[in-house]
Parts: C-alpha cells; structure tokens; sequence
C-alpha cells in the first residue's frame, strides 16, 4: 500500500489539553482576533479614503438589539460600533486559538473557521433582525 504523502502519520494525535491549556489557547486567540480587527479596520479606512464608502453601523445595531437598548443614530453608536466589533473578532478568535490547540491548522482548518466565523456574524445579525420587529 503506498504512503499518502498528504498525511503525515509521524504527528502524534493532539491529547486532550487541560483547562489551564485550553484557556490559554482561548486568550491567545482572543488577542490574535482583536490585533485582527484592528488591521481591518485600519485597512478599511484606507480602501474609505478613496471610495468614498460610508462606515457601516451594522455591528453596533446589532449590539443595541442584543442589549434590549433604545434606537439611536449612528453618530450616537460609533462606542458601540468598535464594541462588537472587537468583542465579536476576540470571541472567534478565541474559538480559532481553541481549534488550533487541538491541533486544527492548516488550509481546511482556515476553511472550517471561515464558515464559523460568517456563521457568528450572520446568525447575530438575522436573529437581531427579528428582535427589531
């Protein structure tokens, strides 16, 4: 039977971490996520200065919605705006730091944390839809 030379079966199997382990690989995620936001948001403020794109205010209705708060403009939610959008990228960065401590890395790893990390978003943003009606 010939080697798939796409598995490498000399790696051990991740153990089961302790939970020391397991909250250090959430808080190292966490940061990771919130050093994320932080470039991305940077880098959108830049791609803004030239197309002109309004800033979207989305993440802090959603945040109001989530926290039974009145409606208020958006000039009045920008604290709000930055909240969720940095607690929302620490919390999937945390999940992403867990994943990897089990040993969940690589290009399927990146792919399976896409579809969690749109799957956070979209899932807050319809279900607060539904709380604005």
């Amino acid at each position: 039977m010939a080697k798939n030379p796409y598995y490498d079966n000399s790696r051990p199997t991740p153990n089961l971490l302790s939970k020391e382990s397991i909250g250090t690989a959430f808080l190292y995620g966490c940061a990771a996520g919130a050093l994320g936001v932080g470039i991305m948001t940077f880098s959108e403020k830049i791609e803004q200065t030239f197309t002109g794109r309004p800033n979207s205010y989305v993440p802090a209705h959603t945040l109001e919605r989530l926290l039974g708060l009145p409606y208020r403009p958006d000039s009045q939610r920008l604290l709000l705006n930055h909240a969720m959008h940095y607690g929302q990228g620490a919390l999937a960065g945390g999940i992403r730091g867990i994943m990897s401590a089990y040993g969940l890395v690589g290009f399927f790893a990146n792919f399976m944390f896409t579809a969690i990390r749109l799957g956070i978003d979209q899932t807050l943003e319809n279900w607060t839809q539904d709380l604005a009606r």
